[in-house]
């Protein structure tokens, strides 16, 4: 039958609109039957764009199986303006739409202003293209919607969706700074927004995709993976792609010889190199995804090449230092315990023995357990700090003798600084005695002071000012006395 008003009975705008959704859905499921894949679909979107790089196409094969739902969350990190942006959290919302229309996407990013010109992308590509029809009462770029009730939604960190659920979430860098995400106060902001605002707002079935410059270990991506559900649909996969090859891409990706630039249509390897010249540390973190340089911000990975399988002086007097944690505030934090002695050559005999999340009164157990272990002659020592009066007060009491170690100063850079030339000199040896933690210290050392703990690190750091007499008092030709009397680097007491 003709359409005609008087059909309608005066129904017009009510007839227009169930045409018009009529005609959409049809123009939908035909353009949802020949675009089978997102990177089909992007070179018809934005043309003009360049989508065949092969870090590009290798991020939209895991897209398409997000969007499959073969998996459920994502992470992908990669260096700046290589258009993961533009390419994820601008135009996957708007693919989504046309492949369902009532699908409903959040997007967030470090300021809501960030988010707002996301979105403001993704609805001008949604109204050109013409496939889904928008609200015309839901228009504002932070909210717009479809009229099958989909739509996205724009916010910035610790912005709220309160009574909103969500299909698909697309977080996009969530912290602006590495200053930001230095402040352990700005990481439980955003970690505490993640857990229980964003997550709780998962519809059945929803996906997450999450891209982040890795600033700091501790970063959102770091404690999400610090928990991550293997094999479960709550697992995380993780797309890494440094700017610069470091010989550890992903198996399935194209293969990159070593320090081969990821897109050099973007940034060449000299440029690249040029930049990290001149940004330092913060190159690895921006451009290859690490939290912390692979040797060490302050503490390098090749003065701590001399090791052992025992303390070869079995009569020297140990020092232990303890650095305790178990006040709320740092009831995630392990407590630590580094021990050793230096010999009449100067050289520093460590081993780190201890690194466990205690209670109260484990702690007491552990340190009475450890200081009986070496034996009455020996010093145990606690940061004179809040945290640690308990424990020092518990063993005086039980007749165990605790010395108070001042902080010297609060900075603890300037603290580690202090004692870094006894490292560099290769007076340190790491003694691998039975139960030693000596691979953890090592990973804080090179990434203090970045990682997401340190309890060891400041252990370590008493341990050695106190066996040198405060960590500064030393001159250079005190040091350069020691080099000479040393034995030779290696297993030298095995």
């Amino acid at each position: 039958m003709p359409f005609k008003k008087e059909n309608f009975d005066g129904g017009t705008e009510l007839a227009r609109r169930i045409l018009l959704e009529k005609a959409m859905r049809r123009k939908q499921e035909l353009r949802r039957q020949t675009v089978n894949s997102f990177g089909e679909w992007l070179p018809q979107a934005t043309p003009a764009y360049t989508w065949d790089w092969a870090h590009l196409k290798y991020v939209q094969k895991y897209i398409d199986m997000v969007t499959r739902r073969e998996i459920y969350n994502l992470m992908v990190f990669m260096p700046p303006r290589h258009g993961k942006s533009e390419q994820i959290t601008v135009r996957y919302p708007p693919y989504l739409l046309e492949r369902d229309a009532s699908t409903r996407t959040v997007i967030t990013s470090a300021t809501a202003t960030l988010a707002k010109k996301f979105s403001r992308k993704s609805r001008a590509i949604t109204r050109s293209r013409g496939v889904v029809s928008l609200d015309r009462e839901r228009q504002a770029v932070e909210d717009w919607r479809t009229v099958a009730g989909g739509g996205l939604r724009a916010i910035g960190v610790q912005g709220s969706i309160v009574g909103e659920g969500f299909d698909m979430l697309i977080m996009d860098d969530p912290v602006a700074s590495r200053e930001q995400v230095e402040s352990p106060t700005e990481r439980e902001k955003v970690w505490d927004w993640y857990t229980d605002d964003l997550y709780t707002r998962r519809e059945p079935g929803a996906a997450m995709v999450l891209q982040v410059t890795r600033w700091h270990e501790d970063d959102l991506a770091g404690r999400i993976l610090a928990e991550n559900l293997i094999g479960t649909d709550e697992e995380w996969v993780v797309i890494s792609l440094p700017a610069l090859c470091e010989g550890n891409d992903p198996p399935d990706y194209p293969h990159r010889e070593v320090g081969e630039a990821l897109c050099p249509a973007r940034r060449d390897r000299e440029s690249l190199l040029l930049a990290k010249q001149t940004m330092g540390s913060s190159f690895d973190s921006l451009y290859q995804q690490r939290p912390a340089p692979e040797e060490g911000d302050i503490f390098k990975k090749e003065w701590f090449k001399r090791t052992a399988h025992r303390f070869p002086h079995f009569n020297a007097k140990f020092t232990q230092v303890w650095d305790t944690a178990f006040e709320k505030g740092e009831r995630n934090d392990p407590s630590a315990l580094v021990e050793g002695y230096m010999d009449d050559n100067g050289n520093i005999f460590v081993a780190a023995m201890d690194n466990t999340k205690y209670e109260f009164p484990e702690l007491i157990r552990a340190m009475r357990q450890h200081r009986d272990r070496i034996g009455a002659n020996s010093d145990v020592c606690v940061e004179d700090k809040a945290s640690g009066k308990p424990a020092r007060q518990q063993l005086r009491v039980q007749g165990v003798p605790i010395i108070e170690i001042p902080a010297g100063t609060k900075d603890k850079i300037v603290r580690a600084r202090s004692i870094t030339s006894y490292c560099e000199s290769g007076m340190v040896i790491l003694v691998n005695v039975p139960g030693n933690k000596n691979a953890e210290l090592l990973n804080q050392l090179l990434t203090f002071p970045n990682g997401k703990h340190d309890d060891l690190v400041d252990a370590f750091v008493h341990l050695l000012r106190r066996l040198t007499g405060g960590g500064a008092r030393w001159t250079e030709d005190d040091v350069a006395k020691f080099r000479q009397v040393m034995m030779p680097a290696g297993n030298d007491y095995d």
